[in-house]
C-alpha cells in the first residue's frame, strides 16, 4: 500500500518499510531540478558526464530556466561534470555531501557568486532526489519484493540500539562518576573532547555529559553546555530531521573532532524517532539511525519536566566561549546571564521551521527558522560503557604530550592508527612494535647530531646527505640534519629537523592529489638529485606510500604511490608527535632555514604580525603534508603553533615550506 497523500513518504511502503522504486513525471520543467531529471529520464544517467548534450537539452525542455542553464553550461566542464556523475550513483547523504564539496569548487575555483552556486547545487540536489524517488509528486512502474517481517526486524535490532520510551524526569545530583560505566541517571561524565574556550592557546578540552537514561547499562548523554552553534539547515527550506545540515554535520564534523577512535567504538548507532509536532501537528519525518542527535520536544518533556511552557531553570544551557564565538547568541545581563536558545530535532510549526528551547527553559514548539544562525547545539547520545575504551574517563590532550598506544605506538586523535610506510614495500601495521619517538615531547632528541649509522634509534638526531641552507647566494651545501622518527628492522625513517626549501604543492591550482601533485615530482627528481650522491641514493629505500582520505572532510587521498622521498601525512604526523590536531604543539613546530627563506617560505615574526601573541613561535614556519585537504584543491598542513590544519591552503600557495621524509636502510652499500 501507498499512501500518496504525503509525497515525502513515497519511497518506502509506511506498513513494512521497504523500498519503493519509479520514475515521476512532470508536465512542466519549471525548475533547473526538474530540468536535469528531465534530462535523465530520457537520456539516461550518461547525459551528465556530457555538459554539451547535458545544457542542450535542457534548453529545449526548460527555455524558461535559459539564464540558469547558461551560467550551468558556463561553470560545469567535463571535470565538474564526471563528479557529478558519480555523485548520483551514490545515497542520497553520499551524494548531497559531494555537491556541497562541489559548491566550494565553484564559488573558490570558478569564482562563482555565491547566490548562483546555490542555484547550481539546489538544482543537483533536487534532481539526485527525485532520482531516488524522494519529495516527488507521481509515482510510476512501482516495485515493491516481499520481505520477512520477522527477519526484517531481527537485522534492525542486531546493528542498532532501540532504546525504549522513558518517561522519567531527572534528578541531577552534580555528582561527576569517576568513568562512565559506574555512572548513574543525574551524574555527569567525561568523554571525548572539543574547543571550549576561544583564542590563541585554546584547544580541545573534556567535554561533560548529563546522564538522562540508563538501559540495561548503556547511557543516554546530553552535552552539560551548548558545545557549538550552528543552523538547523544551511538554508531556508522546509527539511526535516532526516535531511537537514545539522544532523550531518553532527554524525560526520564534529562525531570525527570529538571521539577519538576507542570513543568512537562505544558510541551506539540509535534508533532515533521522529514523531510529529504535538501542538501544530507539522511532521516530523521518517525515523532515523544516528550516532550523534538532537533531543526532541517529546524527550525534553520527558527528561527535564512535563509543562513545555514553563520557564524550567534545569533546561537552560550555559554557552560555551568557543559556541559564543561561532555566532552562538547568548543573554548578556540578568538572571538568564549566559544562556542561550538550543535546537531541538523536532519540527515547529511548520518545516520552516525546527523546535528549539529559550534562554528560559522554555519549550518553543513554534520554532525558529531554520537557517537562523543564533541558535546552539547541545549533542546527545546513547553509549555502551562496556565496549572497547570507554573505561577510563577522557581527559584533555597536553600539547606535547602523545597518547601512548597499547602496542607501543601512537593513536591519532581522529582515532585511527596511521599507518607509517613500509621500506620493505609493504604496509606497517598501525601499532607495530618499533621504537617510535615522540619529537620532542617524548623521546628526548640528542643534542648532537651524529652521521646516521646502524647505531641510531628513534629520537636521535642524525646528519644524512647535504643541502644548501644559508641565504646567500653562491652558498655551499651543508650536512642536512634528520629526526629519526622510527627504526624497524634496522632501517631508519628520517623527517628533516629543518624545512628545507619552499615549494608550492602544486605549481596550478587544481584538483591534485599526493600521486599528481608537482612537489611530489620535484621531490623525487630534482631534491633527490641535489640533496644525495650516489651512495646516498643507494641507502635510500623505495616505499610504498599510502595515501589515506582526509580523516575530517572525507577528501580522497588518492591512490597508493612508490617513492624515495615524500612528505608526511596528517595520521603519521599525529602518530609521531602530539596524537591531538588541535593541540598547539611544539612538538610539530618548525623553523625554516634561510635558503627556504629566501626561496619564498613564510616566517612568523611577533613584533610584526602579532597572530599567535606569543614570542615562542618567532621564526617558526607553515609546512605542507602530503594529505589532501578539504578539497581536492587544498592540500593538509601544519600551522606555525604546531596545529594540525585538515582543511589546508590552496595547492597553488606558494610560502609553504617542505620537510622531506624518507626511509633509509643506514648499512647498505
Amino acid at each position: 500500500m501507498v499512501e500518496d497523500a504525503d509525497p515525502e513518504k513515497l519511497r518506502v511502503c509506511p506498513y513494512c518499510a521497504v523500498s519503493i522504486y519509479g520514475e515521476v513525471g512532470f508536465s512542466e520543467y519549471d525548475s533547473l531540478s526538474k530540468a536535469i531529471y528531465g534530462a535523465i529520464l530520457n537520456k539516461g544517467k550518461e547525459i551528465l558526464q556530457h555538459p554539451g548534450q547535458l545544457t542542450g537539452f535542457m534548453m529545449d525542455t526548460a527555455p524558461a530556466l535559459r539564464k540558469e542553464i547558461r551560467i550551468f553550461s558556463n561553470v560545469v566542464n567535463e571535470h565538474y561534470a564526471s563528479r557529478i556523475k558519480s555523485a548520483f550513483d551514490q545515497e542520497a547523504e553520499e551524494a548531497e555531501a559531494e555537491i556541497a564539496r562541489l559548491r566550494h569548487c565553484f564559488v573558490e575555483e570558478e569564482g562563482l557568486a555565491d547566490g548562483w552556486a546555490d542555484v547550481l547545487c539546489d538544482g543537483l540536489i533536487g534532481a539526485i532526489r527525485y532520482t531516488k524517488g524522494i519529495g516527488t509528486t507521481g509515482l510510476h512502474h512501482v516495485e515493491v519484493s516481499e520481505v520477512s517481517l520477522t527477519e526484517k526486524e531481527v537485522s534492525v535490532s542486531a546493528a542498532v540500539f532501540l532504546p525504549s520510551r522513558s518517561r522519567r524526569r531527572v534528578t541531577f545530583t552534580g555528582k561527576t562518576a569517576d568513568t562512565p560505566s559506574c555512572a548513574e541517571v543525574g551524574d555527569t561524565v567525561l568523554f571525548g573532547s572539543y574547543r571550549q574556550e576561544y583564542g590563541e592557546g585554546s584547544r580541545k578540552e573534556a567535554i561533560e555529559w548529563l546522564v538522562l537514561d540508563k538501559q540495561g547499562g548503556k547511557l543516554l548523554l546530553l552535552s552539560k553546555y551548548a558545545l557549538d552553534a550552528k543552523p538547523y539547515h544551511n538554508e531556508s527550506k522546509a527539511v526535516t530531521w532526516e535531511a537537514c545540515t545539522l544532523r550531518s554535520w553532527l554524525n560526520r564534523r564534529f562525531y570525527h573532532t570529538a571521539f577519538q577512535q576507542a570513543e568512537q567504538e562505544c558510541i551506539l548507532t540509535a534508533r532515533v524517532r521522529n514523531e510529529d509536532n504535538g501542538k501544530h501537528g507539522t511532521d516530523g519525518g521518517n525515523d532515523t539511525e544516528d550516532k550523534i542527535f538532537l533531543l526532541s520536544t517529546g524527550e525534553v518533556r520527558d527528561y527535564f519536566g512535563t509543562d513545555p511552557e514553563a520557564e524550567d531553570p534545569v533546561r537552560r544551557v550555559k554557552v560555551t566561549a568557543y559556541a559564543r564565538a561561532q555566532g552562538g547568541y547568548c543573554q548578556s545581563d540578568g538572571e538568564y546571564a549566559g544562556n542561550g536558545w538550543w535546537w531541538l530535532r523536532s519540527p515547529g510549526s511548520d518545516s520552516y521551521n525546527a523546535a528549539d528551547v529559550d534562554y528560559n527553559g522554555r519549550v518553543d514548539r513554534a520554532g525558529d527558522l531554520v537557517n537562523y544562525y543564533g541558535l546552539v547545539v547541545r549533542p546527545a547520545f546513547w553509549l555502551n560503557p562496556e565496549a572497547a575504551g570507554a573505561g577510563p574517563r577522557s581527559v584533555r590532550v597536553p600539547a606535547a604530550t602523545a597518547a601512548p598506544c597499547p602496542a607501543g605506538g601512537q593513536t591519532s586523535s581522529s582515532g585511527r592508527s596511521a599507518a607509517a610506510p613500509c621500506p620493505a614495500g609493504g604496509q606497517m601495521p598501525s601499532c607495530g612494535r618499533a621504537a617510535v619517538a615522540t619529537v620532542p615531547g617524548g623521546a628526548v632528541l640528542a643534542e648532537q647530531a651524529s652521521v646516521v649509522s646502524s647505531r641510531a634509534k628513534a629520537g636521535d638526531t642524525v646528519l644524512f646527505g647535504s643541502y644548501w641552507q644559508d641565504g646567500s647566494p653562491g652558498n655551499e651545501k651543508r650536512p642536512i640534519e634528520w629526526l629519526v622518527l622510527e627504526k624497524r628492522g634496522g632501517r631508519l625513517l628520517l623527517l628533516s629537523k629543518y624545512a628545507l626549501d619552499c615549494k608550492k604543492y602544486n605549481e596550478r591550482r587544481g584538483n591534485v592529489t599526493w600521486e599528481t601533485c608537482t612537489l611530489r615530482s620535484w621531490l623525487n627528481g630534482e631534491f633527490y638529485s641535489t640533496a644525495f650522491d650516489g651512495t646516498e641514493q643507494g641507502r635510500i629505500l623505495m616505499t610504498t606510500v599510502k595515501n589515506e582520505d582526509n580523516p575530517i572532510h572525507g577528501t580522497k587521498g588518492g591512490r597508493t604511490t612508490k617513492d624515495k622521498v615524500f612528505l608526511l601525512s596528517i595520521g603519521e604526523v599525529l602518530r609521531y608527535f602530539n596524537p591531538d590536531p588541535e593541540a598547539e604543539s611544539p612538538a610539530r613546530c618548525v623553523k625554516a632555514t634561510e635558503y627556504a627563506r629566501a626561496q619564498g617560505g613564510f616566517a612568523y615574526r611577533e613584533a610584526k604580525y602579532e597572530w599567535v601573541n606569543t614570542k615562542e613561535y618567532d621564526g617558526n614556519s607553515w609546512w605542507w603534508l602530503r594529505s589532501p585537504g578539504s578539497t581536492g584543491y587544498c592540500a593538509a598542513l601544519v600551522y606555525i603553533n604546531g596545529r594540525v590544519v585538515s582543511s589546508g591552503r590552496g595547492v597553488n600557495y606558494y610560502d609553504n615550506v617542505v620537510r622531506p621524509a624518507l626511509w633509509l636502510d643506514p648499512e647498505s652499500e
